[in-house]
């Protein structure tokens, strides 16, 4: 049986258009599979209540700009994990956080890298609570967030990156799709992906709706954003989108880490000025002008 599964799993055949990216550019800056600076993007993507819908705000202006149940043909570029810390779970642990009221919904710390970062956590006094004795706070404590580029609602976000929010049940589902991308060895922004609602049942048995993803498909395989490695290595919103992304997440572990929520950390350029992270991502990522000759040729591709 081993001996199959080995077979099977190393005569994996890929479209010529995946060939070539080596691991480290294949794993796109995300880990294997083993509200702060996000809202500072312009738009926000969230599921704000337990029904089947999302919906994105423009952060300027705080105005609900599109709401519906599916996501098609998004490109994600990047995703991890964040704890959170809010007053409720200490002050009223036994009421839902739904329920919350806005002194309840108060972050009092925040990791914007669980694994390797505790944040503000131990500046702010609640160090105690990344530790096992609160493993079971730990669920609601952790959000999936995800920065993307939907194609589709061009006309809505002018191709700008949208920062999107989701509960920890996201987590499974999102790490089932970078397990998939990574039998095909290529980078998740590479790809176009599917996001929808599914249903399923919690531990307890209860029947909900949970946020799903997948590859939509063309021949068999998923639809690639561009026509090669090596126009995704050239293209603005290829890798070069991608890194910006992966430094904006950097900026934002390290200045959780810095001290109290919302601190500064010190820029380490020549000019030594305090490093505002939300006013970094709010320049990095306004809308600029892309040439469509390295996209895909695809009639649905938007760009």
């Amino acid at each position: 049986m081993t001996e199959l599964t080995k077979k099977e799993e190393t005569s994996l055949v890929i479209p010529k258009e995946f060939a070539g990216f080596t691991d480290e550019e294949a794993l796109g800056g995300m880990a294997p599979i083993s509200e702060g600076y996000m809202k500072s993007y312009r738009y926000f993507l969230s599921r704000p209540t337990l029904k089947d819908k999302f919906q994105i705000v423009d952060n300027e202006t705080d105005q609900v700009v599109w709401e519906g149940s599916r996501i098609d043909k998004a490109i994600i570029y990047y995703g991890h994990e964040v704890m959170r810390l809010k007053s409720g779970y200490i002050t009223s642990p036994d009421k839902k956080e739904n329920d919350f009221d806005e002194e309840e919904k108060k972050i009092l710390a925040v990791t914007y890298d669980p694994k390797k970062s505790k944040g503000n956590f131990e500046a702010n006094g609640h160090g105690k609570y990344l530790t096992n004795e609160f493993k079971d706070l730990h669920g609601n404590m952790t959000r999936l967030y995800l920065i993307m580029i939907i194609p589709g609602l061009k006309d809505i976000t002018n191709l700008e990156p949208i920062a999107a929010s989701f509960s920890v049940t996201t987590v499974s589902s999102f790490k089932d799709l970078v397990k998939k991308k990574d039998g095909y060895r290529i980078p998740l922004p590479y790809v176009y992906s599917d996001i929808f609602f599914k249903e399923d049942k919690s531990k307890n048995g209860t029947t909900y709706d949970r946020i799903t993803f997948d590859f939509p498909l063309k021949d068999g395989f998923p639809v690639p954003v561009h026509k090669s490695r090596e126009a995704y290595l050239a293209s603005e919103r290829g890798l070069k989108l991608l890194n910006q992304i992966i430094e904006t997440h950097k900026a934002a572990v390290s200045n959780s880490e810095s001290g109290s929520f919302g601190g500064f950390v010190e820029k380490e350029a020549s000019s030594g000025e305090a490093y505002n992270v939300e006013e970094d991502i709010k320049n990095t990522f306004k809308g600029t002008v892309v040439s469509d000759a390295n996209v895909a040729d695809d009639d649905d591709v938007p760009f």
